[in-house]
């Protein structure tokens, strides 16, 4: 969960925050399991505007575009922990959101696809594609028209 405290408040000046808004500078991360970066786009008038939300729980997406039926999910980026000793975190467009049985439990899961195909879950991180049983199809989004650049960490240079 995200966690707010007083001292990250940020003072939005009247004028450029929305009506009722409260702002911050910083959030805690009370646990570490994934979370999401979401941009959707919402109707407004004859025109759309791009809102962009930080989602902790794996339905919420889903959930988003259930109470705004005329949005759009256009962007999903999941803030994956590493299992390593350095606890970094690693950033995955997701470019497909799947539901399966997980076998044990019986319990439908949401399933992610990244933008390389590889098939990842909150609980699961690590698991093979076909793990879960009577995969279904949820939403496909929008992949750029440009393959994402990855940064040559091979080469360094010095300035």
């Amino acid at each position: 969960m995200f966690v707010s405290q007083p001292s990250y408040r940020f003072p939005m000046p009247q004028g450029l925050s929305a009506p009722g808004g409260m702002y911050w500078r910083a959030l805690d991360l009370s646990i570490r399991l994934p979370w999401f970066i979401a941009t959707f786009e919402l109707p407004n008038g004859d025109s759309t505007h791009l809102h962009t939300v930080c989602l902790w729980w794996t339905e919420d997406p889903l959930a988003m575009l259930t109470q705004e039926p005329k949005a759009k999910l256009r962007s999903l980026q999941c803030v994956c922990p590493q299992r390593d000793e350095d606890l970094r975190w690693q950033m995955r467009d997701v470019a497909k959101i799947w539901r399966g049985t997980e076998p044990s439990s019986q319990q439908r899961e949401l399933i992610f696809e990244d933008s390389e195909g590889a098939h990842f879950s909150a609980f699961y991180p690590d698991f093979a594609a076909d793990f879960f049983a009577d995969q279904e199809l949820l939403v496909e989004l929008p992949q750029p028209s440009r393959p994402i650049k990855k940064p040559d960490r091979t080469r360094r240079s010095r300035q």
